[in-house]
């Protein structure tokens, strides 16, 4: 029989005493520190509000692309907006789309 008594945490600990068979332990756990948002200065290079996201390409079958891992290939088959098959001669891939590895020729 396990029994585990814990008390309030007193600052970034916490201490439980486990019972098991009869020998009584303490165990110290650390919590996890949480991060705290921090104000940022408007001078400061960090706090661009502006964030670059890839342009949205429309794949069609017979597309050309390339792959930044496979290489060349043609598109196959589309799986509406999320994925798509590629055949890049040796191996058929299955390929999410929007993907910053792949480039439409």
């Amino acid at each position: 029989m396990r029994t585990i008594i814990s008390h309030p945490p007193a600052v970034n600990r916490q201490v439980a005493y486990s019972l098991v068979g009869g020998f009584v332990g303490r165990i110290t756990f650390m919590n996890p520190r949480s991060a705290a948002a921090r104000p940022l200065l408007a001078s400061s290079p960090f706090a661009t509000a502006t964030v670059a996201t890839a342009p949205v390409v429309d794949f069609a079958p017979e597309d050309r692309i390339t792959h930044d891992r496979h290489g060349l290939g043609v598109v196959v088959s589309l799986y509406g907006d999320s994925a798509m098959i590629v055949d890049f001669g040796e191996c058929r891939r299955q390929v999410a789309i929007p993907n910053s590895r792949v480039t439409k020729l």
